[in-house]
This record gives structure tokens, sequence and C-alpha cells, in this order.
């Protein structure tokens, strides 16, 4: 199955790649707020526009259609003009800047030192508290991770883990990479005085939603014991010109239902970790949604608990649908399963 489903992301790349987005405009920029150190604080997003996740151009995970803000080249000065603009956009209380780049924000071929440093020196004039940045493990180096906390003490580096099972990994993300990679990662993190995130995918394809509920659930508490910083799950969303995509437009997949979700951190709110969700396309049909009557509500809740961790909040929203979830979890055909541990 491995091999063949990394032929098929190659297959799928190759109809959508090259793409010839402009190289001097970052992809998007804004503000909101995230949970740092406890507590809420103000935020500013920045996605770059570079040439993308290595391994996204090679094959790529299945749900992942973030390469398709790439673009085929960008130079240095380029990226110093995307910082330029987005940066611009700093205000005096944002104390936290995450910078996004559709791959790894440590990979040299696709952000190179010299950008790169330039982007710390900028974000260091900012007074901000954190900054937090995302790589594939291979990039991670103890040297890379001290240079950037000359600039910013509070390094942070989000990991895409997604799951702790290699046969989830393999089998359905197409990730290339195995857990022992990431935990490998997250001791030269820490070894170098940074903080890890670690972002957990709920429901790639070919799970039925019980057996993504217990996935993220065991996931959360493997990695909870490598004492990283934050857990994000990401709910997944159906992006284009993806593997999920496909499946989707045939009705083989339908995203998580936010009442997954909301289990998820019902059952996991006691691990000695913040663990946070902000779904992408939440409340929509491409997104982790429910019957729609209750959805804005469900994800006020979410992002309440995501900023505060107060639990109290997760047990309040109630809804007809909940009833239709239950059935769901109960009557999903088991011959669809791809892993029998998920119970």
């Amino acid at each position: 199955m491995p091999k063949q489903l990394e032929k098929i992301m190659t297959n799928i790349r190759k109809t959508n790649l090259p793409t010839k987005n402009d190289p001097k405009k970052p992809v998007a920029v804004w503000k909101d707020k995230a949970r740092n150190n406890d507590r809420p604080i103000n935020c500013l997003n920045i996605i770059l526009r570079t040439t993308g996740c290595s391994w996204g151009r090679e094959s790529g995970c299945t749900m992942c259609g973030y390469i398709y803000d790439s673009t085929e080249k960008t130079t240095v000065k380029d990226l110093k003009k995307q910082f330029d603009i987005a940066i611009n956009k700093h205000e005096e209380q944002t104390k936290y800047i995450k910078i996004f780049t559709s791959g790894s924000f440590l990979d040299d071929e696709e952000l190179p030192q010299e950008a790169r440093e330039y982007i710390l020196q900028k974000t260091s004039k900012t007074g901000v508290e954190i900054l937090g940045v995302e790589s594939r493990p291979e990039f991670i180096t103890k040297d890379k991770i001290k240079k950037a906390r000359e600039y910013i003490p509070e390094f942070e580096v989000g990991l895409g883990i997604e799951s702790t099972d290699n046969q989830v990994l393999n089998e359905t993300i197409n990730k290339n990479s195995s857990y022992k990679e990431y935990k490998t990662a997250i001791q030269k993190i820490h070894d170098a005085g940074g903080k890890v995130k670690a972002y957990l995918m709920l429901k790639p394809p070919l799970l039925t939603e019980k057996e993504a509920i217990n996935d993220t659930i065991r996931s959360i508490k493997t990695v909870a014991k490598e004492n990283v910083d934050k857990i994000s799950i990401n709910p997944c969303n159906v992006q284009r010109g993806t593997l999920v995509e496909q499946l989707y437009n045939k009705k083989q997949y339908r995203p998580p239902w936010l009442w997954s979700l909301l289990e998820i951190l019902k059952q996991t709110n006691d691990q000695p970790t913040n663990i946070i969700s902000d779904p992408v396309g939440g409340g929509k049909e491409r997104g982790a949604h429910n019957c729609g009557e209750c959805d804005t509500h469900i994800l006020n809740t979410i992002n309440h608990y995501s900023l505060h961790q107060e639990k109290k909040y997760l047990d309040k929203p109630e809804c007809d649908c909940k009833t239709k979830w239950k059935t769901t979890l109960e009557n999903e055909a088991k011959s669809h399963r791809i892993y029998t541990g998920c119970k």
C-alpha cells in the first residue's frame, strides 16, 4: 500500500503542478488570538509564498493541498519583500508571530539561510514574546534552533506528526516519515532550548470516524509523554488537488464531525500539556462539521477551550444531530478499516 499510495499522490501532483503564483507577495496575513504560556495573546499569522514543501512537490501527503500556494521559483530578494509586506501589519500589542511557508521554515532550499536570518532579525525588533514556525523533521538541527534563539529566545517549531501510528502515517497519509523521526526531532528542539508544537491529524482518509477518534486520542497521550509544549488537533478538510478531494467527490470521504473533535478534547483534557484546535473550514461541507445548526456554537466552544483550557465548557453543547453521530460511530462499515487496532 505505501508505494501504491506514493504513486497515486505523485500522479496527482503531476496533474496540478507547477504553480505560477506571484513570488513577491505573501499568500496571506491575518490577526487572531492564540494561547501561549497559559494565556491567550494577540497573534500575527503570515504565510510566505515559497517553492513549497519538498515532499509535497515530489509526492506529498494525501490531504495536503498547500503546495498549490507555492511558486516555481523565489529569490532571497522576493522572500525579503514578502516578509516586509507582512510584518508591516504587526502592532505593538501583538506578542506572537507565526510564520508558515506551506513547507519547512528550516529547509535551506525552500528558505535560504540569508532570507531566514533576515526574517529572524526583523522579527526580533518587534518585541514579540514568541515566534512559531513549521518544519519537517529532516531539516531540524540543534544549530538551526540555537541560531534562531539568538534572535528570538522563545522559538517554537511546529511538527506535523499527524499520528504516532506508523501504519496510519504510511497507509493513509503518505507522510514519508516515521514517528521515531519526530521523536528525534522533538529531542533536538528541546536540547537546543526550543519549544515544540505537535500537530495531529483527525480523520485522514481510509479511517472510519471511530478509528480516527481513537487514533487521535492515542496519539495525544503518546506525544504528551514527550513533554511537547502544545498539541494542536487538525481536523482534516478537503483541499484541492488531493487524494482526499478525489474520495470526497466520489462520496467516499466525509470530513470529521465536530462532535468527534469535542469528544477527543473531553477525553484528553487531563494531559500535562495544552491541547488546542482551530479547524480550517470548520462548519463548512469541506471542513469538520455537524448538521449546520449547531456548528457555530460548537466551533465557539472549541475556540474558547483552545484559548482558556476551561474544561467545563466542553459538556455544554447539545444538538439532535448528536444521535446521528453516535449511530455513525456504531454502524460504519468495518470493511473500510485499514487499521484493526483502532477499536
